[in-house]
């Protein structure tokens, strides 16, 4: 009898004890369910404003796009899209340190995000850090390192070299362009595109290469051929460029400028291949003619100026004397002489009477292209 009530005691208290823990249990579960279907709808409500934010910004209507988005990201704030998509949203609005924010995280947690990169790139590129911008170009590039990815990686390195070219960063922009040949589709817009690049990058040959694949598909190709006969015109091959150019309807102000010069050196040029002693006279007549015409101008607006330059006098006094000589017998060095002449006084003319005349730039081209330059 003793021993029975501690017993049931004992009893008691551990039906007692799992009461409690089954009751707890059952708390936790609850709880943990109840939590779990208030996230969910969360989630679900984040998703609703999200898709109104993507609307709205597709849209044009960045405001209310943040506004949406913004909600979607309280509701849901660890998922991805919605964190670009509002980074997305602050950008277009100009909230660009907010935007830089949100992608900050995204790429601490991820930093081989190509859209984060891209997005990032972006920003800074707009707020004149061109140094962080490439960075950023380069791991968005970087990223899409799979073969089927080139389509996604050529249009973020065209990007760049634009951005580069716009910051007169040729040097980098050629880099840039050259990693980009082996990603183009073979087609002529894709090879016209990439030759205006190297033309903008300074490299005439690699662009006239590149325009000359894209007429091997369509020859008649009118931005093909106006951009093989620039490219032509660049590299000093007059005769090329003015086939080129002749045979394109291209009319853009570009283009019309290069062949004006174009014509200007062929016919002007006393030194050019397969010409006569007597065509060779009559160009070098005709230069230092006009070339006198240009530094006398030029010596009256400095005096009228107030200013004086020994140099173009002595210039003018030096061609009116060569002029006189050419009636006589002229041999190929004093042909070469006098072309130089002419070049030296048309250089000092367009440096100091500027801006340079169309017959200043052909001549100039003359003579470089004779290695008069450095004279």
């Amino acid at each position: 009898m003793l021993q029975t009530a501690p017993t049931s005691f004992l009893r008691r208290e551990l039906l007692l004890l799992v009461a409690l823990v089954l009751v707890a249990a059952a708390a936790f579960f609850l709880t943990r369910w109840f939590a779990d279907a208030n996230a969910a709808q969360h989630r679900r409500d984040a998703a609703v404003w999200y898709e109104r934010g993507r609307a709205a910004l597709q849209a044009g209507r960045a405001g209310d796009a943040v506004a949406a988005l913004r909600r979607a990201s309280r509701l849901d704030p660890r998922r991805r899209e919605i964190v670009f998509g509002l980074a997305t949203a602050y950008a277009t609005t100009g909230e660009d340190g907010e935007a830089r924010r949100l992608l900050g995280g995204l790429r601490e947690t991820s930093p081989e995000d190509a859209e984060v990169n891209l997005q990032l790139a972006r920003l800074e590129a707009r707020g004149g850090d061109l140094t962080l911008a490439t960075r950023y170009y380069h791991a968005a590039v970087d990223a899409l390192w799979r073969v089927d990815q080139a389509a996604l990686r050529r249009p973020i390195r065209l990007e760049l070299i634009k951005l580069l070219l716009a910051h007169g960063d040729t040097g980098r922009a050629l880099s840039e362009a050259l990693r980009l040949t082996p990603d183009l589709p073979n087609t002529p817009e894709a090879r016209i595109e990439a030759g205006e690049l190297f033309l903008a990058a300074g490299d005439a040959g690699r662009a006239l290469a590149q325009f000359t694949a894209a007429l091997t598909a369509e020859p008649r190709n009118a931005a093909a051929l106006a951009g093989a006969g620039r490219a032509a015109f660049a590299q000093g091959d007059y005769p090329r460029a003015q086939r080129y150019l002749a045979a394109t309807p291209d009319a853009s102000p570009a283009v019309a400028e290069a062949r004006q010069l174009t014509e200007l050196v062929l016919r002007s040029d006393p030194l050019a291949p397969r010409l006569s002693r007597r065509e060779r006279i009559d160009r070098l007549s005709m230069d230092l003619a006009q070339a006198e015409q240009r530094v006398a101008a030029c010596s009256t607006s400095m005096r009228d100026s107030g200013r004086d330059n020994a140099e173009l006098a002595s210039s003018l006094d030096q061609m009116n004397a060569v002029s006189a000589t050419l009636g006589g017998a002229v041999d190929a060095e004093a042909i070469e002489s006098g072309a130089e002449l002419a070049y030296r006084a048309v250089r000092r003319a367009a440096e100091s009477c500027p801006p340079p005349t169309a017959f200043d730039r052909a001549l100039l081209l003359i003579g470089r292209a004779h290695g008069f330059e450095g004279s």
